[in-house]
C-alpha cells in the first residue's frame, strides 16, 4: 500500500510538471519571438564571427609591425651607401 502511495503521488507530480511545460511551449509565441529573438540572434552571431574576427584582426596587425620592426633609418648618404654597396670587394684577400 506505501508503495501504491508513493508510486500515484510521483505519477501526479510527473502530470503537473508535464502541464507547466507544456503552459511554457504555449506561451512562446509571436511576440515572444520579437521581443526575444533579436537579441538571441545577436548574440549567436556574435559568438560565431568574435573568435575569427580576433585572429584576423591580430594577423594583419602583425603583418604590418613586422614591416616597420625590421626597418632601417638612413640619416646620411654614406649610411645608405654602407647599408646598399657593402664593403668594398677584394679577391686577393679571399684566395689567400
Amino acid at each position: 500500500m506505501l508503495f501504491n502511495a508513493v508510486g500515484q503521488t510521483a505519477q501526479a507530480n510527473s502530470w503537473q510538471l508535464m502541464k507547466q511545460q507544456a503552459q511554457i511551449v504555449n506561451s512562446v509565441n509571436i511576440i515572444w519571438y520579437q521581443q526575444v529573438g533579436l537579441s538571441i540572434f545577436v548574440s549567436q552571431v556574435i559568438n560565431l564571427v568574435s573568435p575569427q574576427a580576433t585572429i584576423f584582426i591580430l594577423s594583419i596587425i602583425d603583418k604590418f609591425g613586422s614591416l616597420f620592426k625590421n626597418r632601417k633609418l638612413f640619416y646620411t648618404e654614406e649610411d645608405i651607401k654602407s647599408y646598399f654597396i657593402g664593403p668594398e670587394f677584394d679577391i686577393s684577400s679571399r684566395l689567400g
